[in-house]
């Protein structure tokens, strides 16, 4: 699979969306899939969307293995191939000649990946997408993620989906549609991953080993039907994580247990649970917003009395905070306190909804 940029080698405990042979998800849009590729109804440019984690990446190379080789197939309406065939191989070692997989590039100065896709990713990726296809009737490149493109660069495919090449797919993965060009929405097939079923992730996590089987219900709860995070997750901090939430919320009225969270979070070899910690906690809040929206009291644990416009007025200073605190690498034990202090007002109902129903 040819690289359109280079990105740092990682050693991840888990399959990537390239290896992974099946996918957790909408059964439904992968059979509307399968229906268009045995109908050759084929758009020059798909436009996969849905929240971080979901599962946008493999169901992408799910639609592009399944392009290269249909005679590997498996399945009469879902999109698995043959695992022991040439094609599933040569994918998963980022191999195939005829697939491109855009990224975000590596930075040899700052030893980082860059903030956005360049226009030289995708002249990169223009270049050979009007080579002639060596291992079937279609050229394919995923661009992962097309809203992390910057302006440069969003124009110049733009100009690749106003005169396509023959036999190319083009599979733009984004987080936010609504950043891209609506010139560029308006020429790809839109198709929308929706949440997966808590009970699928939890199954998930527990058959691939990935946390103590205790934590699998938690995290899957967490991931609020985003299977990839769910995942991040469990290899990661996550569970450590969701504990320290717990606590945290009962030390807005048992200070030994925040001073204890502080603590924790402020500790030098803490890096990577801080940075599961505190966006976890946001989701947390956000969670229980749209809980509160929709009337939902199962869900709504923590702040029940909290009004929406005061959740959304803590969740909005909460992230402002953070996004300050982080990039000015300030204490944590200060952000903890700080954002305690913020998520205290929702423990008592809202001054103006009180008001008004006096």
């Amino acid at each position: 699979m040819a690289k359109a940029s280079i990105a740092e080698p990682e050693d991840l405990p888990y399959p990537q969306p390239w290896q992974r042979d099946q996918f957790i998800g909408d059964q439904q849009l992968e059979n509307v899939v399968r229906q268009m590729i045995d109908a050759h109804q084929l758009n020059n440019g798909w436009m996969i969307t849905g929240p971080d984690g979901i599962g946008k990446a493999s169901f992408a190379f799910r639609i592009a293995r399944a392009l290269l080789d249909p005679t590997a197939l498996t399945e009469k309406n879902g999109l698995s191939i043959d695992k022991d065939s040439q094609t599933f191989d040569l994918v998963a070692q980022q191999a195939h000649p005829d697939l491109i997989h855009c990224t975000r590039p590596w930075d040899d100065k700052t030893k980082k990946l860059r903030k956005e896709i360049v226009v030289d990713v995708i002249h990169d990726m223009k270049r050979k997408l009007l080579l002639t296809p060596s291992m079937s009737n279609f050229r394919i490149a995923i661009i992962d993620k097309a809203d992390e493109m910057n302006l440069i660069a969003t124009n110049a495919l733009l100009k690749i989906l106003e005169e396509p090449p023959r036999n190319v797919l083009i599979l733009l993965l984004c987080d936010a549609p609504g950043k891209m060009l609506a010139t560029i929405r308006s020429r790809c097939r839109m198709m929308e991953l929706r949440p997966v079923a808590q009970s699928q992730i939890e199954n998930l996590l527990r058959r691939e080993d990935y946390c103590d089987p205790d934590e699998s219900a938690g995290l899957a709860m967490a991931s609020n039907g985003r299977p990839g995070y769910a995942v991040r997750l469990a290899v990661g901090e996550g569970g450590r994580a969701l504990s320290l939430i717990e606590d945290f919320i009962a030390g807005l009225t048992e200070r030994p247990r925040l001073f204890k969270v502080a603590e924790i979070v402020s500790a030098r070899k803490e890096d990577q649970l801080w940075r599961t910690f505190h966006p976890l906690l946001l989701e947390t809040l956000q969670t229980e917003m749209c809980a509160k929206a929709a009337m939902d009291k199962q869900i709504m644990r923590h702040f029940p009395h909290a009004s929406v416009p005061q959740m959304l007025s803590a969740y909005q200073q909460a992230r402002d905070l953070l996004d300050q605190g982080n990039s000015l690498n300030a204490d944590r034990g200060h952000l903890v306190m700080g954002l305690a202090s913020l998520f205290r007002t929702l423990m008592k109902p809202d001054p103006e909804m009180v008001c008004h129903a006096g």
